[in-house]
């Protein structure tokens, strides 16, 4: 069986022993506290979701590559969405929720075991899970669950995260159209009502390229740009193509939504959102910036979760599957003694936030952290993070080479960022101003968040933040020990790591 004296073997040590130890700990520890039944709250009555001794249905929303501040709950000046916003008056909003890693692969593998991406092997884009590393699926299969996935899978090996395929949401990234259905999803939810089921939808937009949606409410020359891009038509243009995308995947969520409401399990469900991770521009996707890593993250419970409320509590993905084991752990009861001897026989980094969902407080975790390796999206440049909710620190490991990413600044088909090169070129200050940010960075950067939530002022070497600067530095070291991170010497090609 796992124990904590696990933290101290190497990833690739602990991998083998992870499925059979794993799922030998889920059924003593948790299955078990399922059948016992929910303890009884004495405070007040308890509304038909929460009180019920079934564990309640599971649907994860995610999207790909959407950038938190291109939703309208989360203040976006541009964005059409108006269904994630209806959700989000319907739930908790998330104001501090943060990803690991800012691309597509490693993130998945990291959302779906709880583990941040050294520890599962996945820390480049495009690379699998250690064999044996033991997924959500495995968990909820042994607590009586059915587990799908309908659209984008993205993670593997296939041991690790065997899905029950659900038809109906487009798999392929690159699609250039999505004609999605709805009625394996509808299937999946109805099949059996005496056992619950856990179904993750993973939508295909706003990943590029951008071809889905309708364009022609967003008008090019009314967009407001982030201030560390550079204004220049073409970007204007990629940026309409990508809000006509975002809108898309709004209605792609309202059609779910309804579907639930159709099958008459809206208060039997509980609904997530994640954006994932930044769009594909520069300063977000593939970046340890707010941009890259902070998500939106919406979830409804009905009759647990306050409509309309906002949590500042800080979490991360390696906190879902741990807070949704204890969900079911305590099967909705809010009295049931802590569950969190369980979870730690687990072995994960997340930890759960179900006291935040009860409303019991708005604390959670004091840092969030952050990974970047570039290969295979382009030579090596390794980046790590960790922040506060008021400050990021990240520190450049390679800070005298510069950034690139092929799929941004060498990507024929992506013209607007040659168009920042040639505005940079006849002396455009803010498209200079905008490349040098994104090619060439120094070995620590230090942002104030409450007053630069864009990090446009870096403050290093600010002689006033030089006590959370060395606090943080500290907690990003103690981390990195903690996780075997070997920082530079993680970024290398492929076929060198095999």
């Amino acid at each position: 069986m796992l124990t904590r004296n696990n933290r101290d073997k190497s990833p690739r040590a602990q991998s083998h022993t992870f499925l059979s130890a794993r799922k030998h700990t889920l059924v003593s520890c948790l299955a078990t506290a399922c059948l016992a039944g929910p303890a009884v709250h004495s405070d007040a009555a308890q509304s038909s979701a929460a009180a019920d001794a079934r564990p309640p249905n599971i649907i994860l929303m995610i999207a790909d590559d959407l950038s938190f501040t291109d939703i309208g709950c989360y203040g976006s000046p541009n964005a059409r969405t108006p269904n994630i916003d209806r959700l989000a008056s319907q739930g908790v909003r998330f104001a501090h929720c943060y990803n690991a890693i800012a691309m597509c692969v490693p993130t998945r593998n990291m959302l779906y075991t709880g583990l941040f991406p050294a520890r599962t092997g996945s820390y480049r884009n495009h690379t699998h899970s250690y064999p044996g590393t033991v997924s959500m699926v495995h968990y909820f299969d042994q607590l009586g669950y059915r587990v799908g996935l309908s659209g984008k899978v993205h993670v593997g090996p296939r041991a690790s995260f065997p899905f029950e395929a659900v038809p109906g949401l487009t798999t392929e990234t690159l699609s250039a159209t999505d004609d999605y259905t709805l009625d394996g999803i509808k299937g999946f939810m109805t099949r059996d009502s005496r056992q619950p089921f856990f179904l993750v939808t993973s939508f295909i937009q706003p990943h590029m390229p951008w071809t889905m949606g309708d364009r022609t409410p967003f008008d090019p020359g009314k967009l407001t740009l982030p201030p560390h891009w550079a204004d220049t038509p073409q970007t204007r243009a990629a940026y309409v193509r990508y809000l006509a995308e975002v809108s898309f995947l709004d209605r792609q969520v309202g059609d779910v939504l309804a579907a639930v409401d159709d099958a008459g399990l809206r208060e039997s469900t509980i609904v997530i959102f994640l954006s994932e991770q930044g769009a594909q521009f520069p300063g977000a996707k593939w970046t340890c910036w707010d941009q890259g890593l902070h998500a939106g993250a919406l979830i409804r419970w009905p009759g647990v979760v306050k409509p309309g409320s906002v949590s500042r509590a800080l979490i991360q993905y390696v906190d879902f599957v741990p807070t949704l084991l204890d969900i079911v752990r305590r099967q909705g009861s809010r009295a049931a003694p802590s569950a969190e001897y369980d979870l730690d026989k687990l072995h994960l980094d997340g930890r759960s936030f179900i006291n935040v969902l009860f409303g019991k407080t708005d604390e959670h975790g004091k840092y969030a952290y952050g990974i970047h390796n570039n290969h295979p999206e382009g030579p090596a440049y390794p980046i790590r993070s960790v922040r506060t909710k008021d400050f990021s620190y990240i520190r450049n490991l390679l800070p005298e080479e510069r950034y690139v990413i092929k799929f941004m600044q060498l990507d024929p088909k992506q013209p607007y960022y040659p168009s920042w090169v040639k505005a940079a070129e006849q002396d455009n200050p803010r498209a200079a101003a905008a490349i040098r940010r994104n090619e060439f960075r120094p070995a620590e950067e230090l942002y104030d968040l409450r007053n630069d939530p864009w990090e446009m002022n870096n403050l290093a070497n600010s002689p006033e933040h030089q006590t959370i600067l060395k606090e943080l530095r500290q907690a990003l070291d103690e981390w990195m020990t903690q996780q075997h991170d070997t920082g530079a010497a993680m970024d290398v090609p492929l076929e060198m790591a095999k």
